[in-house]
């Protein structure tokens, strides 16, 4: 199962990256990078979860 990193910017766009299977961990790494770097404001619309098919 590949995993998808997503989240929403302050100027409303959708980034995502996609991590390999089993790397969920690397995923949610990602995403608490992006939160340090980022504004407290993207901390509701961040999430990790596998994409849909």
């Amino acid at each position: 199962m590949r995993y998808r990193a997503r989240y929403v910017g302050p100027d409303g766009t959708e980034k995502s990256k996609s991590f390999p299977d089993k790397q969920r961990r690397l995923a949610d790494a990602w995403l608490i990078n992006i939160e340090a770097e980022g504004s407290a404001a993207l901390r509701e619309h961040m999430t990790a979860f596998p994409p849909s098919t």
